[in-house]
């Protein structure tokens, strides 16, 4: 598990095995404050971002906690697009990220979550 600190999620990778090597993307929910609000997920603050992991097919599925696992990241990422869809551990709220770059390594987009929404921006590691 990872240890949040000053609003920034650190997140826990739940990736199948198989051998796939992993590939880390920051997240960044903006503006920072107040971030993305996960309060319907039991997380009384907002965070302004973490860490996803991308498997070598691109798919990605990962838990932000910050201290406690509260959201879950899934989606997929290819050399122009960044997708993926937001859910609360508990279940009590859902959303969305879409973002795009050219180079496979800078995205930028949006997204919603319930009443929280903005711009993201997401640069792989």
């Amino acid at each position: 598990m990872g240890v949040a600190a000053a609003g920034v999620a650190v997140a826990t990778v739940h990736q199948g095995g198989g051998g796939n090597s992993l590939v880390p993307y920051g997240v960044a929910f903006l503006p920072s404050p107040p971030g993305i609000n996960v309060s319907a997920c039991g997380f009384a603050n907002g965070f302004s971002g973490g860490v996803v992991q991308a498997d070598s097919n691109g798919n990605l599925d990962s838990i932000f906690n910050p201290p406690t696992s509260v959201l879950r990241v899934a989606g997929h990422v290819t050399s122009t697009t960044f997708q993926a869809t937001l859910t609360c551990i508990n279940g009590a709220q859902s959303g969305s990220l879409s973002a795009t770059g050219t180079n496979g390594t800078s995205y930028s987009g949006t997204f919603q979550f319930g009443p929280s929404g903005g711009q993201v921006t997401i640069n792989k590691q």
